[in-house]
Parts: structure tokens; sequence; C-alpha cells
């Protein structure tokens, strides 16, 4: 008998550290067929009780375009990929966005009652944050959340490639919510800055400044829970982030950059 070889992208967990995040990703590539996520190619639920593993096979992308530089079409091929999604409900087994959650919380509102950490990351300085805090919290307190279409939940650019025969395929389901469809364009439009790509073709909505409002509080989280981490490179990629976040809002609500 001959066996082909073949390569593929292998994701293991065990609950109930990592083991939540696979079934919901399982559950994204088994109900929608599509070119914008990776193909299964396997699938083991893994024995809760007995402590087994859950293991999720999927295609290798490592052929496909990663990380800079970023030009008009791959700007176009995500904003094309994002539009697709929006047209899709999120499929059974992928949450509600949890409103209360601290990753999904309006942060903008959290440093208006505690500002320090955020000011401790040089990010912003107090002058800044006096003169604007009431605005940037009106803003984003306007962005509404919920709703029922698939929303990735961390789409900086990390977690997407430009594969040549299909355009934007985005991996790393494994935050995904229901939600309004808004978050992806609001979090590709972000990530596609903060990677150095062009700006102004993936988000088409309405309310942009409403919207890099909230994406650069949300950047700005990350930032801040970054900053006493150990390693180098995570402190750095959230902190430009979080200033490609800064520089879309203030372009957006007019407000003078810090």
């Amino acid at each position: 008998m001959m066996i082909t070889a073949r390569r593929a992208f292998v994701k293991a967990g065990r609950y109930p550290d990592d083991d939540h995040g696979l079934h919901i990703e399982h559950a994204v590539y088994t109900a929608l067929r599509a070119d914008f996520h990776p193909t299964e190619l396997g699938w083991h639920e893994g024995n809760r009780q007995s402590g087994d593993i859950s293991v999720l096979i999927l295609e290798d992308l490592s052929s496909a375009h990663w990380g800079t530089p970023l030009t008009h079409n791959h700007a176009d091929a995500l904003a094309a990929a994002l539009d697709q999604i929006a047209q899709c409900d999120a499929p059974n087994g992928v949450p509600r966005l949890p409103a209360d959650a601290p990753h999904w919380r309006r942060a903008w509102a959290h440093i208006a009652v505690d500002p320090q950490p955020l000011l401790s990351t040089g990010i912003v300085d107090a002058a800044w944050l006096e003169r604007n805090i009431d605005r940037v919290v009106s803003l984003e307190a306007r962005a509404e959340l919920s709703g029922d279409s698939l929303v990735h939940g961390d789409l900086w650019r990390q977690n997407w490639c430009h594969a040549d025969t299909r355009g934007a395929v985005l991996v790393d389901w494994a935050g995904a919510v229901r939600a309004n469809a808004t978050i992806n364009q609001a979090w590709g439009a972000c990530g596609l800055r903060a990677a150095g790509g062009p700006g102004g073709r993936v988000f088409t909505a309405d309310h942009e400044d409403v919207w890099a409002t909230w994406m650069c509080g949300r950047a700005l989280d990350f930032a801040i829970d970054a900053a006493p981490d150990p390693r180098p490179r995570l402190v750095e990629t959230t902190l430009r982030e979080a200033a490609a976040a800064l520089t879309w809002m203030c372009e957006a609500t007019g407000l003078e950059p810090p």
C-alpha cells in the first residue's frame, strides 16, 4: 500500500483550558464551507472526564502570504472576506458575545474611572486624556455590539493570510462570538493599519468615529494588560497596535493626536 504524505496544521487542547476554543473553531469550520477559513481535515473530541485532549487538524497555509508588506490588493481581499462573513449567522456552538467579560468591556469607560494603568504605559499623557475622555467615553457607548453575525474576535494581522487563489483566509477562530458584524470591520481595519497596511479600505460601515473609538479602547486595553509582561515582543506588538488605533481614532473623530 502506498501512503502519500500530506502537510497539515494541528491544534490540541485539554479541557477546560483550551478545549472550549477548539470546539468553537470546529463548529465554524464544519458549519460554513467557505474560502475565508481553513479547511478542516480532521477532528478528535477528547473525553472530558478522563482528561483526554481534543485535536483539530487543518490545512497547511504556510505557502500563503503572511506578515508584511501589505498592499491594496491584500486590504481589498480582507474587506471582501469580511463582507462574506457579514452575511453569515454564527453557527450553533459559537457563543453569544459576553457583554460583561473583561475581553469585551468598554475600555474607555474603565479608563475614565482609573486612568493610571493607561498613563503608566506612556501612550497618552494626562493632559490629553483629561481634555478628551468625556468625548471618547460618549462615542464608545454608541457602539452596538450585539447581533447574530459571526464575529472572529481577534483580527490582528497574525490571524489572517493571503492565499493567491482564495484571497484572505482568517485563522484561529477560537474566540469567535455571535455579535455585530461591524466589529469585524473595525478590528480588521485597525489590524491592517497596525501592520503598516493601507488604511481606508476595510471599514466601510457608518459611524466610523464611533467604531474607531471603540476599537481604540480595545487596543489600549490589550496594551495595558501586556505592559507588565516579561516578553518584550508582546509588549512592543500591543503598543504598536495601540498607536495605530489611536491614530485612526483621531483621524475619524478630529481629535488632536496625543
